[in-house]
C-alpha cells in the first residue's frame, strides 16, 4: 500500500482502507468498489453508461377457462418451463417472453402482468444487471465499508 497517498491517517484506519481493496474479493471485478469504479471511469471518460431495455417476467400469470374445459395440468405446456421470475431483453420488434401449450382446444382468457425495466449492459463480471437493484446493492455496500471506519476520524 503506498501510504504517501493517505498520509496521516490513523494505522488502524490505514489497516482497514487495504482490507477493503477490490483485490482481495474472491472475484476482483465483482466487487462493489470495483464497480464503482468503473461507473466512475466512465462518466470521467463521457462514454455512454450503456443500458438495455428489459421486461421483467414475475410469477404472476392467470388463465381463466370458458365454458367449463379446463385442460389438466399435464395438458398444459409453458414455454420456456422455467418461464417466471427472468429477465427477458427487448430487441427490435419485441420480444417474446412465454409460450403456452395446450394439447388441445380450450377456450380461455389470459391475464399477466409484464414490468419493463433498464439494465447496465455490464456490471463487474455480469451482465443486464437490472439498474435500481445494482444500484441498491451498491449503495448498501458502500454504507458497510463506512460503518468499518466509525470511531477512526
Amino acid at each position: 500500500m503506498n501510504n504517501g497517498i493517505i498520509r496521516g491517517v490513523s494505522k488502524r484506519a490505514q489497516e482497514i482502507i487495504e482490507s477493503t481493496q477490490p483485490y482481495h474479493a474472491r472475484i476482483p471485478r465483482n466487487d462493489p468498489l470495483a464497480i464503482l469504479h468503473d461507473l466512475n471511469n466512465i462518466d470521467k471518460h463521457k462514454l455512454l453508461l450503456v443500458v438495455s431495455s428489459y421486461t421483467y417476467v414475475p410469477h404472476t400469470i392467470s388463465l381463466t377457462f370458458l365454458r367449463g374445459d379446463e385442460p389438466k395440468p399435464d395438458e398444459i405446456e409453458y414455454i420456456p418451463a422455467d418461464w417466471a421470475n427472468r429477465m427477458v431483453r427487448s430487441v427490435n420488434g419485441g420480444a417474446e417472453l412465454l409460450r403456452v401449450r395446450f394439447k388441445r382446444p380450450t377456450h380461455m382468457t389470459v391475464f399477466a402482468q409484464f414490468e419493463p425495466r433498464i439494465a447496465l449492459e455490464k456490471f463487474g463480471t455480469g451482465e443486464d444487471e437490472p439498474l435500481l437493484i445494482g444500484l441498491s446493492m451498491l449503495k448498501d455496500a458502500v454504507i458497510e465499508k463506512i460503518k468499518l471506519f466509525e470511531g477512526q476520524f
